[in-house]
């Protein structure tokens, strides 16, 4: 999706044919270009950009915690607005404009849409710094995933283009 994103991007800021546009975004990426300009703002925007090469730097989250999978077959739907909630629910955000953000409290997922899961996979590791966070958050994650006995459809992640000629 971001290189369909960045390479739409330069074909109109650059005048690039697409697959041009695609090439230079994908180089930019591979050659390590895009990671050292996102490094330089940090360092420009008064962030510490030595947590770019030394990542161990980030405060860790006390607490963690694994979601299992209560059945097996395939995920055939992950509400993904339940999931970011999920991250509310953890400390990741706010749900009040008030509320303090957590920088330890995030989501690994383990498992996407389509992937074949067996009972007792771990679908996704939740982190917090408050251990009374875990359970509803766990609830949260688990009602927004589906798990069926059929693998679901492709679904592209870029239907068309919208282009000028149109």
């Amino acid at each position: 999706m971001c290189l369909s994103l960045s390479a739409a991007m330069l074909h109109l800021a650059l005048g690039l044919t697409a697959e041009d546009a695609r090439r230079k975004a994908e180089e930019t990426l591979t050659s390590g270009a895009a990671y050292r300009k996102f490094c330089e703002w940090i360092e420009t925007q008064g962030g510490d950009a030595t947590l770019c090469t030394h990542p161990e730097k980030f405060p860790e989250a006390k607490y963690r915690r694994e979601v299992k999978a209560a059945r097996g077959g395939y995920i055939t739907h992950m509400d993904t607005e339940r999931i970011g909630l999920t991250g509310v629910t953890l400390g990741a955000g706010r749900a009040r404009k008030e509320d303090a953000i957590d920088l330890t409290a995030g989501i690994s997922i383990e498992k996407k849409r389509g992937d074949l899961v067996s009972v007792g996979d771990t679908l996704a590791v939740l982190f917090t710094s408050d251990e009374s966070r875990l359970s509803a958050a766990e609830a949260e994650y688990l009602a927004a995933i589906e798990i069926g006995d059929k693998a679901p459809g492709h679904i592209p992640l870029v239907y068309r283009m919208i282009t000028s000629e149109e």
